[in-house]
């Protein structure tokens, strides 16, 4: 079941290391892709102060890599939530998978639709978790979406 283990250091007792985070628009020519890395606490730092533009009703998924070491990781979910103005306003998960040690993995979300409208633009703070099915949090990170005309 576990197959062959790839490297993995034993000094890191963790099983899921994301490494990084991004956004794709996979509908649009004039918008560019972004790939945060989040291999250190200053890499994740830099994301929770770096604010994403999106144009409002653009088509746009999240592309996160990582790998798995030590342990099968069953039913990893990205549990995604939104605020605005200190108000949560939207909470999804999604199921990710049971991953294998040994191996570098890639996950792409559903394609999901910026809001549009006067009202929906503006700043929003997400808050984005990676847990499996033994409650086990593998990131927190933090990042600040602004939805622009």
């Amino acid at each position: 079941l576990l197959g062959k283990m790839g490297k993995s250091d034993p000094n890191d007792k963790r099983k899921c290391i994301i490494a990084s985070f991004g956004i794709v628009y996979p509908n649009s020519k004039d918008a560019k892709d972004l790939t945060f890395a989040l291999d250190t606490k200053a890499a994740i730092e830099k994301l929770k102060k770096t604010p994403i533009i999106i144009k409002e009703k653009a088509d746009y998924k999240f592309v996160v890599k990582f790998k798995i070491q030590h342990d099968i990781v069953s039913a990893l979910k990205f549990v995604n939530s939104v605020y605005k103005g200190g108000i949560r306003i939207e909470k999804k998960s999604h199921m990710m998978g049971s991953y294998a040690p040994g191996k570098d993995y890639t996950w792409n979300s559903p394609v999901f639709q910026a809001p549009h409208g006067v009202i929906a633009r503006g700043t929003y703070k997400a808050k984005t978790q990676f847990l499996d099915d033994d409650k086990q949090n593998h990131l927190d990170i933090e990042y600040s979406l602004n939805i622009k005309k």
